[in-house]
């Protein structure tokens, strides 16, 4: 019997034995979470628009970019991890904004300069979200190589680490928008833990292991798709939160604009402690009444 061979180093490793290179992945999660303390005075001195610095702030983009580096530094080993977390994000997405939720996406994102027609949205949603894990899975299968289950205690690991760095909460819908956030979740955790069964099940071709484990992905979709209820009361809750970030500029503006003029100045010279926030509060407080009233 010959001697064991060692597993090869991957390139750009950056320290000995990490065969897996998670070091480096470490490094390019912890850029991507410090992002958040770019202000928009800064990127607006860069040229940068206020969608640039929202959506420095998606998981989606920290996916891309992992998958980007993955392509450019020819990390071929984060592929089961990069399967894995696509397909959490490709589930969540389609069951957290399903009966043209996304709708109100593409709205924010125009809201923040970015205008696209609902053509664009969609096929950049498909480019995005749906394109990465079905050649991830594609080149797996192809390959033979199996998903070990600590990919999905990995893909976590990451997942909590955005949630608590952005908003301190797992519900991130104040960085997009309002959405079945528990039915995205389940949706999310559903895909992680059955991926890694699904590959293995796609690379015996047992079609009855392959079936089951679609069907299991697909419930939380499917029990969100077919909710009678969900445009109407997501929809809402879209609104009103358009209607709040709208009152939140204008007296942001409002404030800016008197102290840039001088007015409300003190006698030392100094702003006055003025707030548009009764304002604000005094608004979202008729909203909600509203709403009670409306879904009452």
């Amino acid at each position: 019997e010959g001697p064991s061979r060692r597993p090869t180093a991957p390139p750009y490793q950056l320290i000995p034995g990490d065969r897996y290179n998670f070091a480096l992945g470490v490094l390019v999660a912890f850029g991507l979470a410090g992002l958040k303390n770019l202000s928009e005075d800064k990127l607006k001195k860069l040229g940068a628009p206020p969608f640039l610095k929202w959506n420095l702030n998606a998981y989606t983009t920290w996916n891309c970019a992992l998958l980007t580096l993955r392509i450019i530094l020819k990390q071929q080993q984060w592929d089961p991890f990069l399967l894995v977390n696509s397909m959490g994000i490709f589930l969540s997405f389609r069951t957290a904004f399903a009966q043209g939720l996304d709708e109100n996406m593409r709205k924010k994102i125009r809201s923040l300069g970015f205008e696209l027609s609902r053509l664009e949205f969609v096929l950049l949603d498909h480019l995005l979200h749906t394109l990465p894990p079905m050649l991830l899975l594609a080149a797996l299968v192809q390959r033979g190589t199996r998903v070990h289950p600590m990919n999905a205690l990995h893909v976590l690991a990451l997942t909590s680490w955005f949630s608590f760095r952005q908003v301190a909460s797992l519900d991130v819908q104040a960085v997009y928008m309002p959405h079945p956030f528990y039915r995205g979740l389940l949706a999310y955790l559903v895909g992680v833990f059955a991926t890694p069964p699904l590959v293995d099940a796609l690379i015996v071709r047992s079609r009855r292991r392959v079936l089951q484990w679609l069907i299991v992905m697909l419930i939380p979709y499917l029990t969100t798709k077919l909710d009678p209820n969900l445009l109407r009361e997501y929809n809402f809750e879209a609104g009103l939160a358009r209607a709040r970030q709208q009152l939140l500029s204008a007296a942001a503006a409002r404030t800016a604009k008197r102290i840039g003029s001088g007015r409300g100045s003190g006698a030392n010279g100094m702003p006055r402690v003025q707030s548009d926030t009764p304002l604000v509060l005094e608004s979202a407080r008729r909203s909600a009444e509203e709403r009670r009233n409306i879904m009452g």
